[in-house]
């Protein structure tokens, strides 16, 4: 399995595409603190196999194993092509309503059936 993804403002999902606004988010920028994360991530989820999928995201800060918040569901692929293609899942994650305690760098890691397949990397500073 392989996991392709980004931070992103905004994205949606129509007939399998993504729909994606301002990807690529590392840095943001916050008056107040804990502050929200206003954030989405865009995933592509390519798999050998058709079936379901138990996906985990947690965000976690720099140097610490605790887990700031999570997100757990399942996602369900079919198979539309050759067999021997195997299948690309496409899937959105909100973090709206996410919200990180203090300025710093954070981690977003991304595991599928127990196995981490992806930890993207973003970073908060208080606003000049």
């Amino acid at each position: 399995m392989h996991i392709d993804a980004f931070i992103c403002d905004a994205v949606t999902m129509r007939e399998g595409l993504l729909h994606v606004l301002g990807a690529g988010i590392t840095l943001l920028n916050r008056r107040e603190f804990p502050a929200p994360l206003l954030m989405n991530i865009a995933v592509a989820l390519t798999a050998d196999n058709p079936g379901t999928y138990n996906v985990t995201v947690n965000v976690r800060a720099e140097g610490l194993d605790a887990v700031l918040d999570s997100v757990v569901g399942n996602i369900v692929s079919r198979q539309v092509g050759e067999p021997d293609d195997g299948v690309v899942v496409p899937f959105t994650i909100s973090l709206g309503q996410s919200t990180v305690p203090a300025p710093g760098k954070y981690f977003i890691d991304i595991s599928v059936d127990g196995e981490l397949l992806r930890t993207l990397w973003f970073r908060v500073r208080e606003a000049p």
